[in-house]
């Protein structure tokens, strides 16, 4: 397919953004390219990442296994990123979280569950072993009774 042609041709952030802007429908794009309120955080990373160039020739002559490991928030982690919260997951994948969630235990990755997701606590945590490295993005609600209830769901997730 065209997008698969255009995905292996990407060689920075922008051209990453044009292959998904081209798959994914125009609200869910539009909700991802985004960002809260004044978009500061926003133009800081386009900022930061329009300096960044993918070659993918640059580790050429390093023989796999790569050691990757490091070290997140205390918890040995095999590669050194993960991925961030976002809520409404099932908006882009039909798996939603929990495809995340299976993705960051096999590659033995930080998991960091929003507080809105399609995708019940419960399920995240038969997903992810008691000790794998995990976070939980909390919004602070005004209605204390719903946030005291997250925040036990999470507790009994692991989280």
């Amino acid at each position: 397919r065209g997008s698969n042609k255009r995905l292996k041709k990407a060689v920075n952030i922008s051209d990453l953004r044009a292959c998904a802007e081209s798959r994914v429908h125009s609200m869910c794009f539009g909700y991802l390219d985004s960002g809260g309120d004044d978009e500061v955080t926003l133009r800081r990373n386009h900022d930061a990442y329009s300096q960044l160039e993918m070659h993918f020739q640059v580790l050429a002559g390093i023989q796999p296994p790569l050691d990757m490991s490091t070290t997140i928030f205390g918890q040995k982690v095999s590669i050194p990123f993960f991925a961030c919260p976002t809520a409404g997951n099932r908006m882009f994948h039909n798996e939603g979280e929990a495809a995340v969630a299976r993705a960051a235990a096999h590659h033995n990755s930080v998991y960091c569950l929003s507080s809105i997701s399609t995708t019940p606590i419960s399920e995240i945590s038969s997903i992810l072993p008691k000790e794998h490295p995990k976070l939980f993005q909390l919004y602070v609600w005004k209605d204390r009774e719903l946030l005291r209830d997250v925040l036990s769901q999470a507790r009994e997730g692991n989280f």
